[in-house]
């Protein structure tokens, strides 16, 4: 589980993040690792949106990276 600094990041951004459309539903099923084109293809996303809405999740600490393959 990724753990929110609450001094770098407040609560209302994680409520933004939150509300992003694709957002929750990315949060939903990132228990185990996905990459983002296996989310992408979940819910049916444009690429680009999907890279922009995990960023937001990163960057609010709700999801983290777990290994980058190229």
């Amino acid at each position: 589980m990724v753990e929110i600094d609450d001094e770098e990041v407040g609560k209302t951004d994680v409520v933004r993040a939150l509300g992003g459309k694709y957002n929750a539903e990315i949060l939903s099923v990132t228990q185990e690792p996905r990459s983002a084109k296996e989310l992408n293809e979940e819910f049916d996303v444009p690429i680009a949106t999907g890279y922009r809405r995990i960023e937001e999740l990163t960057d609010v600490g709700l999801i983290g990276f777990e290994e980058s393959i190229l």
